[in-house]
């Protein structure tokens, strides 16, 4: 029985690593869609049913749309809000439908921020929409 249940195990580890990379796989698919849907957002408590605020949080999870090596990025692996603004990056998004998806998560979880998960929250969301107004220039 034994040599039976090794490879079962092997086997059932394989397809946790698998579904576990797919799960995880940041998308910037789904990010563009949910700018320009904020209302397939799922649903965030803190957010009060506002469809941009949840959009903002679905949105700040996949930071890992910004490729490694982009410096955007070493703001978000420092959890540096301060060093973002000082390089005048900071809360400076030009394009109105990225600004509208930002306005109640920055007093949500910046401005009033419950713990630092919330600041970083927000660090990961501003990052995220930045990235996107500067790589996507034909977005409306």
């Amino acid at each position: 029985m034994n040599k039976h249940v090794k490879p079962f195990l092997q086997g059932s580890v394989i397809m946790a690593c698998l579904f576990s990379a797919t799960h995880v796989h940041a998308d910037l698919n789904r990010v563009m869609a949910l700018i320009n849907d904020p209302s397939q957002a799922p649903e965030i408590r803190r957010c009060q049913g506002k469809a941009n605020c949840n959009a903002f949080v679905a949105i700040s999870k996949e930071w890992q749309v910004i490729p490694k090596g982009d410096p955007l990025r070493y703001f978000i692996y420092s959890n540096d809000m301060q060093g973002l603004i000082h390089e005048g990056q900071g809360k400076n998004l030009k394009n109105q439908r990225l600004r509208e998806i930002d306005e109640l998560p920055f007093y949500l979880f910046d401005q009033s921020a419950e713990n630092p998960n919330d600041y970083w929250l927000y660090l990961k969301g501003l990052v995220v929409l930045q990235y996107i107004e500067r790589t996507q220039p034909d977005f409306k």
